[in-house]
C-alpha cells in the first residue's frame, strides 16, 4: 500500500524502476536526503515518512548513524513547516 517512493544515490534508477514495476503509483528520483525529505514532506500530510535504506550511502554520509541523525533533523525541521 506504497502510495510514493522516493529514491536517491547510486542505486536510485535501479529502484525506481523496480517500484513501478511493482505498482507504486508515484516513484521519484531526487538528487540527496534533504531533496526526498522536502519532497515526501510535500505529498505526505498525514502519512508515514519512512527512512528505508537499502544500501550504504558512503557517498554522502560516514556511517549508518549520521545518516539516521541527519534524517530525524530533517524531517523535524520539515514538521515545524507543515
Amino acid at each position: 500500500k506504497v502510495v510514493q517512493a522516493i529514491f536517491y544515490g547510486q542505486a536510485a534508477d535501479r529502484f525506481a524502476v523496480a517500484a513501478a514495476a511493482a505498482g507504486v503509483r508515484k516513484v521519484s528520483v531526487v538528487a540527496d536526503l534533504p531533496a526526498a525529505v522536502a519532497e515526501a514532506g510535500s505529498v505526505a500530510g498525514a502519512s508515514v515518512i519512512l527512512l528505508s535504506p537499502a544500501c550504504a550511502s558512503y557517498d554522502q554520509y560516514d556511517n549508518f548513524e549520521q545518516r539516521g541523525r541527519h534524517f530525524k533533523q530533517l524531517v523535524a525541521v520539515s514538521g515545524e513547516r507543515l
